[in-house]
Order: C-alpha cells, then sequence, then structure tokens
C-alpha cells in the first residue's frame, strides 16, 4: 500500500488539473466573445445596413424642396426659397406682421368625405326560405 501511494505524483496532478481549468476557462471567454461578435454581425446585416429606397427617395426629395430655388407656381410668380435664405431675410427685413393681418387668408375647402352614391342601388337581400325565426 505505501509503494501505490508512493506512485502518486500529487504537485503533477494539481498542475494538470488546475491547467486544464485554465484552458477551459479561457475557451468558454473565447466562445462568449465569439457569440457576441457574430450575434452583432448579424444584427448588423440585418436591422442596421438595410434602408428603404423609398425613404431614402423621399427625404433626398424633402432635402431638395428645403435647400434649392423652385417654382411652386410659375404662372403667378410664386418661388420656393431655400429654408436658409427664407431666414436671413426675415432676420434682415424682419417679419412684417402687420402686412400679413391685413392680407386675406387662404381658404381650404374641405374634401367632400362621403363616398358617391352608385349608378344603380343594388337591391335588397331577400330573407332566406328556410331561415329560423328566431322567438
Amino acid at each position: 500500500m505505501a509503494a501505490a501511494k508512493e506512485d502518486l505524483h500529487i504537485p503533477l496532478i494539481f498542475t494538470i488539473g488546475a491547467l486544464f481549468v485554465i484552458l477551459l476557462f479561457v475557451s468558454i471567454l473565447l466562445l462568449q466573445a465569439y457569440f457576441y461578435r457574430a450575434a452583432r454581425q448579424e444584427y448588423n446585416t440585418k436591422v442596421v445596413v438595410p434602408r428603404n429606397e423609398a425613404l431614402v427617395a423621399s427625404l433626398a426629395g424633402q432635402q431638395q424642396q428645403l435647400h434649392s430655388y423652385r417654382w411652386i407656381d410659375q404662372e403667378n410668380g410664386v418661388v420656393g426659397i431655400p429654408v436658409q435664405r427664407a431666414v436671413e431675410l426675415v432676420i434682415q427685413e424682419g417679419l412684417d406682421t402687420e402686412r400679413a393681418e391685413s392680407q386675406p387668408r387662404a381658404q381650404v375647402q374641405k374634401p367632400n368625405t362621403t363616398p358617391p352614391l352608385p349608378a344603380s342601388a343594388p337591391e335588397p337581400a331577400q330573407p332566406l326560405a328556410h331561415a329560423p325565426t328566431q322567438e
């Protein structure tokens, strides 16, 4: 029995066990880091990167209208100016509230919300001959 106890090299077993635990811990950390990286990449490719092309086109059109000169009504000589230029003009000339209050306001007509009647009204539904009566 004494010989079997002497054959065991306890410091070597302890060192191998400690190295195994450290290796296991490092492996878990690396796998977790890989998982978080893959999850972030997946989120970026599915959520962040794709943009709605209709939204992008709409925003570009709005930016174009806000930052450029354009005709609003060429027959009446109404021109749209960039927002920044309009702000500069208001600062330079001031806001003439008396003139704005004396001018008549445009009348806005509400759209007709009732749907048009059909040319020929449908016939009323006929009751079923075998329909049960409620008592």
